[in-house]
C-alpha cells in the first residue's frame, strides 16, 4: 500500500486542531525521566510501506552531568512477512561549560535494511550553544568531530572520520502544543562526496501530564547511498507518546 502525500498535512492539522482542547500538567520532577512511543508509520524512498513503529527514551540527571538513551524500531511487512527492519539506538552524555555552552559526547548504532546498511556504529563529541532561549522559542547550534564504521549489504564497507554540525529548534506555540525541528549534517573528512543529512520535524500536543499526540516527518539523505538504493528515505508517522 503506497502512502499518499496529503496524509502529512492532515496529520499535522489534526494535532494542531486538538491542542486547544487538551489539558496538560507539569511533568514529575526527579533525576529520572523517560518516554515510550507507539507510532503508525509510513516510509517512502527505497521502501513504500505502512506499519507500526515503537520507540523509547530515558534521561538521567543526577547532578551536573546529564545522560540519555534512545531506541526506535520500524519494520515493513508484506502479506504477513517482514521485508525490512530499522533499529536505531543512541547513548549520550552532556554537561554545561557556561550558561549557554554545553559539552556533549554520544555513541550511536543503526541497522537499516531500508537503506541497505547492515550496521552503522558511530561516535562524536563536541559543543552545543544555546543560541535562542526565549519564553516560546529555543534554538541550539552544535558542532563536533567523530568516527563512523559502516557495514553495507552491497559494495565496500566504510570507515571514516566525521565532522558534524546540527541545529535543534523548538517553538511552543500554545500552552499545550509545540513544533520541533532537528537537522544534522555529517561530513566525511576524507571524501567530501560522502555526506549525510538528517531532519526530523514534529508537531506535538499534550493530552495530560502523561500522554501526548505527535505527528512527525523524518528525512535521511545519503549522498553516496548503497548501490541499488535511492539517496533519500522518508518516514511519516503519528504517535501516542507516554511520559514518565
Amino acid at each position: 500500500m503506497r502512502f499518499r502525500p496529503f496524509v502529512i498535512p492532515a496529520l499535522v492539522s489534526l494535532v494542531v486542531a486538538a491542542a486547544p482542547a487538551l489539558v496538560a500538567e507539569d511533568p514529575p520532577k526527579g533525576p529520572w525521566t523517560g518516554s515510550a512511543e507507539l507510532s503508525y508509520v509510513a516510509t517512502g524512498g527505497n521502501t513504500d510501506t505502512q506499519s507500526i513503529g515503537v520507540g523509547g527514551a530515558l534521561q538521567y540527571k543526577p547532578g551536573i552531568w546529564a545522560y540519555e538513551f534512545k531506541v526506535s524500531y520500524v519494520e515493513a511487512e508484506n502479506e504477513g512477512e517482514t521485508t525490512a527492519e530499522k533499529l536505531a539506538a543512541m547513548f549520550g552524555a552532556s554537561r554545561p561549560i557556561t550558561e549557554r555552552l554545553d559539552y556533549y559526547a554520544r555513541a550511536s548504532y543503526l541497522s537499516d535494511e531500508f537503506s541497505g546498511i547492515d550496521s552503522n556504529i558511530s561516535g562524536d563529541t563536541g559543543v552545543s550553544w544555546k543560541a535562542l532561549t526565549g519564553e516560546r522559542q529555543f534554538l541550539d547550534l552544535g558542532a563536533g568531530v567523530g568516527y563512523t564504521s559502516e557495514s553495507r549489504s552491497i559494495g565496500e564497507d566504510r570507515d571514516f572520520a566525521t565532522g558534524t554540525v546540527f541545529a535543534k529548534y523548538k517553538w511552543v506555540f500554545s500552552k499545550n502544543a509545540e513544533f520541533t525541528d532537528d537537522a544534522t549534517y555529517i561530513h566525511d573528512v576524507e571524501d567530501s562526496d560522502n555526506w549525510r543529512f538528517l531532519n526530523n520535524a514534529a508537531v506535538s500536543a499534550a493530552i495530560n501530564s502523561v500522554f501526548s499526540l505527535k505527528a512527525y516527518y523524518k528525512v535521511v539523505h545519503l549522498n553516496e547511498p548503497v548501490a541499488g538504493f535511492e539517496e533519500t528515505d522518508s518516514t511519516t508517522g503519528v504517535s501516542l507518546v507516554a511520559k514518565f
